[in-house]
C-alpha cells in the first residue's frame, strides 16, 4: 500500500489529462501492435502519402540544421589543410632531417587545433539548429501518439497541435542534446589538439556518449509528457527524470530500437557515399521513415510506464474534483435558495403530521366556566325476571327445533331388522 501512495504523490502529482487519449493503453496490449498502428494512421492500413506529408513538415524544422551543415562543409571543414602545408618549413635545397621533423610537427599540431576549433565552432552553431528540428520532433511524436490511439489522423491539425503542446519541451530537450553533442565533439578533439592522454580521450567519450542516451530517454520523456498531460514546467522536469530512471529497462530497449535505425542509416550513408544515389535514397527513407519511427517508439514506449505511475493517481483526483464540484454546486443552490427565502427541498421533503379532517377538535375548555361533575349512576347487577323467562323461551324453542330436524334426517331402519323376528 506504502508503493502505490508513492507512485501516486512522487510522479505525475500535478497532471491533468490532455485528451480522452492520456490513460489509454497500448492497442492489444502491446508496442508492437502500437507501432503498426501509428503507421495506419486511424485507417486500415499504412498510408504511404500521409508518411510523406509528416515527412516534409517534420524537414521544415531541420532546415537550419541541414544549411549550416552544408555551409560549414565547403567554407570550413574542407579548407583546415591548407591553412598550413606540411612543405611550409621545407627551406631550400635538400632539408635537414631536423627542420624536416619541426616543419611536420608544426603542421600537426596547428592542424589539430584548426579541427578542434572548427568542431567547437560547427557544434556550438547546431546547438540552436538541433533545438529548431526537436520541435517538429515533438509535433511527430504527437502525432504517432493519436495515430496509437486509434484516432483518424488529420495531418496538419495534428501535427502543428502537437508543435503547440510540446514546443517548449521540445526546446528543453534540443538544448540538452545538442549540448551533449558538443560534449562529445569537444572530448574528441581537445585531447588531440593539446596532445592529451588517449586513456583520458577513451573515457569521456565513453562517458559522454553513456549520457547521450540518458540525456535522449530525459529528452522524450519531456516531450510525451507535455503530449499527454497538462503539467507546470517544473513538476514535468522532475517527472521527466524519475521516470527515466523508474523503467530504466524499458528506457533502454526504446533506445536499442532507436540506435539500431540510426546505426543502419549512418552505416548505409558511410557504404555508399552521402551523394550516390543509394545515399540519397537512404536519407529519404531518414526523413520520411526514421525520424517518425523513433516518434512511435517513444510514444509506444512511453505509455505502459504513464499507465504504471501517473493515470491511476489522476483518475482518483478527477473523482475527488468531480465529488467536491457536485457538493459545490449543491452549497451554492441553498446559499442561492436561502436569499430567495424559499424553503429547502429537504424540508419540503419532511413528513408532516396527518391531521384527520373529520376529527374534531378538542374545545378549548380553558375559556369555558367548569361544570359540576355529577356522580355516575350505580350499575345494575344481574337479569331482570322479564329477561330470564325471555331467554328461557328462546332456549326451549331452540331445543324443540333441533329435535325435529334430528327426527326428519332419520332413515327407515325396517329393512335393517333380523329375519327370525319374522
Amino acid at each position: 500500500m506504502a508503493d502505490e501512495s508513492v507512485k501516486i504523490t512522487s510522479i505525475g502529482a500535478k497532471a491533468i489529462r490532455r485528451d480522452e487519449y492520456s490513460d489509454a493503453a497500448l492497442p492489444e496490449g502491446r508496442k508492437w501492435a502500437a507501432f503498426k498502428a501509428a503507421f495506419r494512421f486511424g485507417t486500415d492500413r499504412a498510408s504511404l502519402g500521409k508518411m510523406v506529408i509528416v515527412g516534409l513538415l517534420s524537414i521544415l524544422f531541420l532546415v537550419p540544421g541541414i544549411a549550416w551543415v552544408l555551409l560549414f562543409n565547403n567554407f570550413f571543414g574542407s579548407k583546415v589543410g591548407a591553412y598550413n602545408p606540411y612543405g611550409a618549413f621545407d627551406g631550400l635545397g635538400f632539408p635537414s632531417g631536423d627542420v624536416l621533423d619541426k616543419g611536420l610537427n608544426t603542421a600537426l599540431i596547428n592542424g589539430n587545433m584548426w579541427y578542434y576549433n572548427n568542431a567547437l565552432l560547427q557544434f556550438s552553431v547546431l546547438i540552436p539548429c538541433i533545438m529548431c528540428a526537436a520541435v517538429g520532433i515533438g509535433a511527430l511524436v504527437y502525432v504517432a501518439r493519436t495515430a496509437i490511439n486509434g484516432e483518424k489522423v488529420k495531418i496538419f491539425v495534428d501535427f502543428f497541435k502537437g508543435v503547440k503542446y510540446t514546443w517548449l519541451s521540445s526546446l528543453v530537450g534540443g538544448l540538452l542534446i545538442g549540448a551533449n553533442i558538443m560534449l562529445i565533439a569537444f572530448c574528441a578533439y581537445v585531447f588531440d589538439a593539446y596532445f592529451l592522454s588517449l586513456a583520458g580521450k577513451i573515457v569521456t567519450l565513453i562517458f559522454s556518449s553513456l549520457l547521450l542516451v540518458f540525456v535522449t530517454i530525459y529528452s522524450f520523456y519531456l516531450i510525451t509528457l507535455s503530449a499527454n498531460y497538462k503539467l507546470p514546467f517544473f513538476h514535468r522536469l522532475k517527472d521527466a527524470f524519475l521516470l527515466m530512471f523508474k523503467g530504466i529497462l524499458n528506457n533502454l530497449l526504446a533506445m536499442v530500437f532507436v540506435g539500431i535505425i540510426a546505426g543502419l542509416a549512418i552505416l548505409l550513408i558511410i557504404l555508399t557515399g552521402a551523394t550516390s544515389m543509394v545515399g540519397m535514397l537512404v536519407w529519404f527513407i531518414l526523413f520520411f521513415f526514421g525520424f517518425y519511427a523513433v516518434a512511435t517508439i517513444f510514444a509506444a514506449f512511453s505509455q505502459p510506464m504513464f499507465n504504471k505511475y501517473i493515470n491511476a493517481g489522476m483518475q482518483d483526483r478527477e473523482s475527488h474534483a468531480a465529488t467536491e464540484q457536485a457538493y459545490a454546486a449543491i452549497r451554492a443552490q441553498k446559499a442561492a435558495d436561502k436569499a430567495a427565502g424559499k424553503t429547502s427541498a429537504k424540508k419540503k421533503n419532511t413528513a408532516q403530521k396527518f391531521v384527520n379532517p373529520k376529527k374534531k377538535k378538542k374545545a378549548d375548555t380553558s375559556a369555558r366556566p367548569e361544570k359540576s361533575v355529577q356522580p355516575a349512576a350505580p350499575k345494575k347487577k344481574g337479569f331482570t325476571e322479564e329477561e330470564l323467562r325471555k331467554m328461557d323461551e328462546d332456549r326451549l324453542k331452540l331445543l324443540t327445533e333441533e329435535r325435529i330436524e334430528v327426527v326428519e334426517n332419520l332413515e327407515d331402519i325396517s329393512v335393517y331388522t333380523d329375519e327370525e323376528d319374522d
